[in-house]
């Protein structure tokens, strides 16, 4: 059972580090494949890649991250891919004994929570920050609300695992994760956290036109109707939450 790992990195040192250290249980061995995509960074990474020596690594110009992302892909021979990208990090809380264990079960998805941190303080469980709650059994209408999974917590078979929608600048995870899970015979929920996500230092600068983007791919996957009655919700809620809040003071 080969697990091929992919990380996505650009002129960020420190984080392909950081990324390399956590995953210093489960690589190198015999079960596991890593695989570096560098957007062509003048910080040093190449240096340090080449140091390292990942099984399979490039240094070049690309179209952004989800390019990068289909290159690495493209690169993969395991039976699983798991996208963790620079910054991300292994929970070391779930040993590699655990991940491989469920790896070997066959299962499509294998998924589970993620852990935010913020320069290296844990912020909590990304269900209960977000308030998504994390889907206890993955299926397509999980999706309807949104991102519910984090991205680096999900590892999915290579025969399901297509490429990303280059024509979406920024939810093609999103996009992504939906297709997979529509070709998902079946997946299994990890109690413990695959994966820690460093949100220090991400911004809101793209925050508009990410939702708008989000509303295309929702409304193309569930109909306008749908997603329509999902917004309203939302705003329902926020408002609800924000009354509740004004009484309390």
């Amino acid at each position: 059972m080969l697990l091929s790992i992919v990380t996505i990195t650009f002129n960020n040192l420190e984080g392909i580090k950081k990324t390399h250290s956590s995953i210093g249980n489960i690589w190198p061995n015999s079960n596991t494949q890593w695989i570096v995509i560098d957007g062509g960074s003048n910080d040093g990474s190449s240096i340090y890649l080449n140091q390292i020596k990942p099984e399979k690594w490039l240094s070049e110009k690309d179209n952004g991250i989800y390019d990068a992302m289909n290159k690495g892909l493209a690169l993969a021979d395991g039976d699983y891919v798991w996208f963790l990208n620079s910054g991300d990090c292994f929970n070391e809380e779930l040993s590699a004994e655990l991940l491989f264990k469920a790896l070997e079960q066959k299962k499509d998805i294998v998924y589970s929570d993620t852990i935010l941190v913020a320069t290296e303080k844990k912020l909590g469980l990304r269900s209960d920050i977000s308030t998504r709650k994390l889907p206890q059994d993955l299926h397509i209408n999980s999706w309807q609300k949104g991102m519910v999974i984090g991205h680096q917590s999900m590892i999915v078979k290579k025969t399901i695992a297509q490429p990303y929608a280059l024509n979406l600048k920024h939810v093609a995870d999103y996009d992504w994760a939906i297709n997979v899970t529509k070709k998902a015979k079946n997946s299994i929920l990890l109690t413990t956290p695959i994966a820690l996500f460093d949100v220090s230092g991400h911004s809101a600068q793209n925050r508009k036109a990410s939702n708008k983007e989000r509303f295309k791919v929702m409304t193309h996957h569930f109909g306008w109707f749908k997603t329509c009655l999902v917004h309203l919700n939302i705003v329902l809620l926020n408002l609800a939450l924000l009354l509740k809040n004004k009484k309390r003071y």
